[in-house]
């Protein structure tokens, strides 16, 4: 216990306590804020411990890894529940990547991330049959509680960024439901029953959480709206009706203007992540295709292929002022690459042909037991034909292939003898 740096950490903590300055200044400050304006002006006296105000609290995260050491913060990020260094995972690691996140798309990457960690962990513990119904909950609350964070964030980015709202509300939505349907096949092969009922409630709670693109249209109601309410005005006289019918007339035009302008920005992000989450699977298939059989690859191959199709259709779309149209093809190629890289990082975690079984599902109509029944089979009878034909080579007809040795081949050579026809073989 005397080289525990947690425990270094905790004991020097508890040194820590107020000078009488630092107890005088605060006694001033609270009967400050009581004084009517212009009251005595208070001289604040600095404290030796300022690193621990609010805006130090980054900082102090960071001083709290070097202080860990940055290969217990490392180790941990691979951490479990109930082991000894989650803890440092959750309240060290995660909380130093929340203070980094400064801009609000951040944020929603941020929570969405530890959302998915979540999740992953909760497969993990799946593929090992050890998700308990205590560990399963600990998981299920605090995916919970980042998903709504994530939410709440994208749902008020609408108001200020429509294009990078309706851009997290996809990611959310895509990353969720990749990683709980994940979650849901280990379940449905993990022989531990207690595992099964605790993984298969974690993936049902999240899929049920509703789309994530539900404000999709925020965006530009309140235009319309505007636009609805200048109709519905009953004019009064003639020159009212006349300067009614002008102000609809501009007030449409303004609206289109709008809706068209963010629908364009809107698809113009959903392009450029599209094309990243697509380089980005494609990157992942590369580096683990040698553990991919044949039939996989080749399934990965033609799922790229649509998806490369798709973006070239969307792209076309875009440049021919189709913003709608363009942007649920670009909707529909950056969650299909989303998916197509988790399943193949789940394929090559968990040693199962998880992302055939993904695509042959979802795109392909095809009953992944069945197809490997019949692979199975045609490779035993492949292998029954070739030992029959190695067997008709052997004398006995066990199989195997008779050789013979140099001494036992028959040797012969021909001698011409020059100038004449006579040839003489030995």
């Amino acid at each position: 216990m005397k080289n525990n740096p947690l425990q270094k950490l905790r004991d020097e903590a508890f040194k820590i306590s107020l000078t009488p300055q630092e107890r005088a200044s605060m006694r001033a400050r609270i009967f400050e804020s009581m004084r009517p304006v212009g009251g005595e002006v208070v001289h604040r006296t600095k404290s030796p411990y300022f690193f621990f105000a609010p805006r130090f609290a980054m900082s102090m995260a960071a001083f709290l890894i070097v202080a860990l050491g940055g290969g217990t913060a490392f180790a941990a990020q691979s951490s479990l529940p109930g082991e000894p260094l989650y803890p440092i995972k959750i309240y060290v690691n995660e909380s130093v990547a929340e203070a980094l996140s400064v801009t609000e798309e951040a944020k929603v990457t941020f929570h969405t991330n530890a959302a998915q960690e979540r999740l992953r962990e909760a497969q993990e513990l799946t593929a090992r049959g050890e998700l308990d119904a205590s560990v399963a909950a600990q998981i299920e609350e605090n995916v919970e509680k980042h998903i709504a964070k994530a939410d709440a964030i994208a749902l008020a980015l609408h108001d200020v960024d429509p294009a990078a709202a309706v851009d997290a509300e996809v990611h959310i939505e895509s990353a969720l439901t990749v990683q709980s349907d994940i979650l849901d096949k280990l379940s449905m092969a993990t022989p531990d029953e207690e595992t099964k009922k605790n993984s298969s409630s974690i993936a049902l709670r999240v899929r049920s959480r509703g789309s994530a693109g539900a404000f999709s249209m925020q965006a530009t109601a309140p235009a319309i709206e505007a636009t609805m309410m200048a109709l519905d005005a009953p004019p009064t006289t003639t020159e009212d009706t006349s300067t009614n019918t002008r102000s609809m007339k501009s007030a449409n035009k303004a609206v289109s203007v709008s809706a068209s302008t963010t629908q364009k920005k809107i698809a113009a992000q959903l392009e450029k992540k599209a094309n990243k989450e697509l380089r980005d699977a494609k990157t992942e298939f590369t580096r683990s295709r040698v553990s991919l059989n044949a039939s996989t690859t080749a399934k990965i191959e033609t799922r790229i292929a649509a998806l490369e199709k798709d973006m070239e259709n969307g792209r076309a779309q875009l440049n021919a002022g189709a913003y709608e149209i363009a942007r649920e093809t670009f909707t529909s190629v950056y969650k299909g690459a989303i998916e197509l890289e988790a399943n193949i990082k789940a394929s090559k975690k968990f040693n199962r042909d998880l992302v055939r079984r993904f695509l042959n599902e979802r795109y392909f109509g095809i009953d992944t037991d069945e197809e490997e029944k019949n692979e199975r089979e045609e490779r035993n009878e492949a292998k029954s034909g070739k030992d029959g034909e190695d067997g008709k080579s052997g004398s006995s007809g066990s199989g195997n292939v008779e050789v013979k040795t140099e001494t036992q081949v028959e040797q012969k050579t021909e001698i011409k003898i020059p100038g004449t026809n006579v040839e003489v073989h030995l």
